[in-house]
């Protein structure tokens, strides 16, 4: 079960990390809209503003998501579906569906799906 509260904790825990690698993250979904979600906690992850003013400061993509990436085991979480995976489940759905979803799991096995947009 995610409550506000525990995601608060994870979303503060990943910020710290994430703020040094160019990266900011948002509690979405039913935590931030219920309170709590017997299900997951979505996370958005985010470049930093500055890195999108000033692209010059910013790692190439695939060093930034692995950064991204990187701060999220730091964290204590394990990836659990790939972003590639979920667009391959969503099209055996029918769907055509090309966001950027990560399915993870924390230490405890409580899913927490991150939505990267770039």
């Amino acid at each position: 079960m995610w409550t506000l509260e525990s995601a608060l904790e994870l979303a503060r825990r990943l910020e710290s990390h994430l703020v040094v690698v160019g990266w900011h993250c948002a509690i979405a979904g039913s935590v931030m809209r219920l309170g709590e979600s017997a299900k997951d906690l979505d996370l958005v992850m985010f470049p930093h503003l500055d890195l999108v003013m000033f692209p010059h400061r910013a790692p190439a993509p695939e060093v930034a998501q692995d950064l991204r990436r990187k701060v999220l085991e730091i964290c204590g979480l394990e990836i659990h579906k790939t972003a590639a995976q979920m667009h391959a489940y969503w099209s055996t759905l029918g769907s055509n569906d090309l966001k950027h979803v990560e399915v993870w799991r924390d230490d405890s096995g409580r899913r927490v799906d991150v939505i990267v947009v770039s």
